[in-house]
């Protein structure tokens, strides 16, 4: 296995945000593309050729998944809201 150059990739991360009928449709959709694998919402898009793009965001915009996470939107909502002027 060769190492793989890194000054060609991009960081990616969670949350992904659709349309929802755009995404309700490519779920719709799901069987035509029975021999592929995805792991994420934009791969089943792009298997299905539609465009997605990508957004920067801050580090605080997380993805609320889990208790934990929760408990940490609160912490950073009131950080956020104690450093207003």
């Amino acid at each position: 296995m060769e190492p793989v150059d890194r000054s060609t990739l991009g960081h990616v991360r969670d949350p992904q945000v659709f349309a929802f009928d755009l995404i309700r449709e490519a779920y719709n959709r799901l069987d035509e593309f029975a021999d592929n694998v995805f792991t994420n919402d934009v791969l089943l898009l792009c298997a299905q050729g539609i465009n997605v793009y990508l957004v920067e965001s801050p580090p605080a915009n997380i993805k609320i998944t889990t208790d934990v996470d929760i408990d940490l939107a609160s912490l950073l909502l009131a950080r956020d809201i104690n450093n207003v002027s």
